[in-house]
């Protein structure tokens, strides 16, 4: 702690987690969740250090890594603290959007996310430069998950459907008509990961944009 450690010191805190992460180690599990959200002080562009919060990224991936999904409630608590900054709680959304559909923590987590970028993609009453750079946002965003929705090769059948399930609950809170194609895209495509056949031929990544993401 503090600018008086030097480099090589500060970096023993991650290699400490990373060898708990190599080994599975849960018996830190319950000291690491009370060292996810830590205070620090920061120099801000006037010079003076101010007190901000922030979330601990080598206690985050040793929770994710040993937890998996159930990590998400722990991520919850933390997402929820008033005293984090967007950035910060991009990080616990970039997890949740692994696990959407399959955890209920997750889902809410994007949910708030989503009914943000669907609201921007219907903003009324600013210019006409402000309501592109909005819905911009807003496409985005969307972009992002939907396509998450659609990642992977090999997926479980039981993680299809709940993928599927989620899909459907997204697909009634906005009536975009670009993004109901976008959405027709995901369903089509969870679709063809359920067929084995079909699930052979495709990229891991998939971009709800495109038509195809068939090698």
């Amino acid at each position: 702690e503090g600018r008086d450690v030097s480099w090589l010191d500060r970096q023993n805190r991650g290699m400490l987690f990373n060898i708990l992460r190599q080994h599975k180690d849960m018996r830190f599990v319950d000291q690491a969740k009370t060292q996810l959200v830590r205070t620090g002080n920061q120099k801000g562009r006037d010079g003076k250090e101010v007190e901000v919060t922030y979330i601990d990224r080598s206690v985050l991936g040793y929770l994710t890594s040993v937890l998996g999904s159930e990590s998400m409630p722990i991520l919850r608590d933390a997402y929820e603290n008033s005293d984090l900054d967007d950035r910060n709680r991009s990080s616990i959304r970039q997890i949740a959007a692994g696990y959407m559909g399959t955890s209920a923590d997750a889902d809410i987590i994007v949910n708030s996310r989503m009914a943000e970028s669907f609201q921007m993609l219907v903003t009324e009453g600013a210019d006409a430069k402000k309501q592109k750079e909005n819905r911009d946002r807003g496409l985005s965003n969307v972009r992002y998950y939907l396509g998450k929705l659609g990642e992977g090769r090999n997926v479980p059948v039981e993680t299809i459907q709940s993928r599927q399930q989620y899909l459907s609950t997204l697909r009634v809170q906005t009536q975009d008509k670009e993004v109901l194609v976008w959405m027709n895209r995901v369903d089509q495509r969870l679709k063809d990961m359920s067929d084995p056949e079909k699930s052979k031929k495709m990229d891991r990544s998939f971009d709800p944009r495109r038509t195809s993401s068939k090698r």
